[in-house]
């Protein structure tokens, strides 16, 4: 007896599983950074968590583990934390699989580079358009 999947039970699954990682991802998320998510409604936040997952997807990751970790990130250091170039050449490179790139950003990035970072804060957006 073979168990057969239909295309769409798979999807179902699929999509079960991402709904299942952003409720995670939004628990941790309004732990971590308390401060910085407690005013939003939870339909912003849902909305600014999926676009998050996309851009660290856009970077190559995949695995729940790293996608949350970039997604941390962006809650610390602002949504285009990874457009400043020094962060962008790491996250671009392609000697290494994603999740090396990642820690690599986390463990190596100079402090003077999160400093600059920072004070972009104000000037960084989560969304086109706003």
């Amino acid at each position: 007896m073979s168990l057969k999947i239909s295309r769409e039970q798979m999807q179902a699954m699929v999509q079960n599983s991402e709904a299942m990682f952003l409720t995670a991802l939004e628990r941790l998320v309004r732990s971590e950074h308390a401060a910085v998510v407690a005013d939003l409604p939870a339909e912003l936040l849902q909305k600014m968590l999926r676009q998050a997952c996309v851009v660290a997807k856009h970077y190559g990751m995949a695995d729940p583990p790293d996608i949350a970790g970039f997604v941390m990130l962006m809650f610390e250091f602002g949504p285009q934390f990874h457009e400043h170039p020094a962060i962008h050449a790491v996250l671009t490179e392609t000697t290494r699989p994603a999740h090396q790139r990642l820690q690599a950003v986390a463990r190596n990035t100079a402090e003077p580079v999160w400093r600059a970072v920072e004070a972009t804060l104000h000037k960084q957006r989560w969304f086109e358009g706003d």
